[in-house]
């Protein structure tokens, strides 16, 4: 088997619309990941079978970008695009280009990515390796489903609604699955993770790789390796940062807590 890895910065700052996902931004505090975004190319071939990765640090991947790699790699490698997998890290710390949420988007961060990922592709060199596929069960108190049911203030507390409130009762996929990739010495020099989660945190005015960017930074400091994360179902769940001490939360929430029962039963 070889393979082949490469992460590139894309320097969003050059655009002027707005990040994506928030409806009101006016913090500048310091951010989850650090102010770099990447996109990240990981191919792996065997004999004549490819699997390339591509992901990249923005909110959602449109057709606009994908149907062009499709192109460009079918038509310069002949690769198909069963081979391929896009990966969007869903930060809404990038700008957003997906014409579904935000019509006004800059037409240029398509072309922009589309450079920078060809390029990454343009100067692969590939190393011998082997792979190996791994999984195990987080802990319990790691992921928490981020909606529940309950009685909604807009309705005066009459009437139960889908709430954006933590619920502990929810069934959730645990599971964190590894394809590790190791050098021609068995050394370990990759990780690719995945785990359902819906990684958004930052309302801050900043770019960032958010909370994704966040663990590929411990993974580095800790391994010394480089990483890459595969999205999983990621709309209720999402990492377990709920407060543990009422007095850190405020007014409005503290009340939002104690009226909003849930009301979906334990499965």
């Amino acid at each position: 088997m070889r393979y082949f890895y490469e992460g590139k910065i894309i320097d969003y700052s050059i655009f002027d619309g707005p990040l994506s996902g928030f409806a009101q931004r006016n913090l500048n505090h310091e951010v989850l990941g650090g102010p770099e975004s990447y996109t990240k190319i990981l191919w792996i071939k065997n004999f004549k079978t490819n699997l390339i990765f591509i992901s990249i640090d923005i909110l959602y991947i449109p057709i606009a970008l994908s149907s062009k790699i499709y192109d460009y790699l079918e038509n310069k490698f002949s690769i198909d695009r069963s081979e391929i997998v896009f990966n969007a890290t869903h930060t809404h710390s990038t700008p957003g280009i997906e014409k579904k949420f935000n019509t006004t988007i800059d037409e240029s961060i398509i072309k922009v990515l589309f450079e920078n990922i060809i390029d990454l592709i343009d100067k692969s060199t590939f190393e011998e390796g082997f792979v190996s596929f791994e999984s195990f069960e987080s802990t319990n108190d790691m992921w928490i489903s981020r909606r529940r049911i309950g009685r909604d203030i807009k309705k005066l507390f009459l009437k139960n609604s889908m709430l954006m409130l933590p619920n502990d009762k929810n069934m959730i996929d645990k599971d964190i699955r590894l394809i590790c990739l190791y050098d021609k010495n068995k050394n370990l020099v990759h990780l690719c993770y995945n785990f359902s989660c819906h990684p958004v945190f930052n309302t801050s005015n900043n770019i960032s790789s958010d909370f994704i960017g966040e663990i590929d930074k411990k993974i580095k400091q800790k391994l010394k390796i480089s990483s890459l994360f595969l999205q999983g179902f990621s709309g209720d769940i999402r990492p377990n940062f709920t407060t543990t001490d009422y007095r850190k939360v405020d007014y409005v929430n503290l009340s939002l807590i104690h009226i909003s029962e849930p009301t979906r039963p334990e499965r």
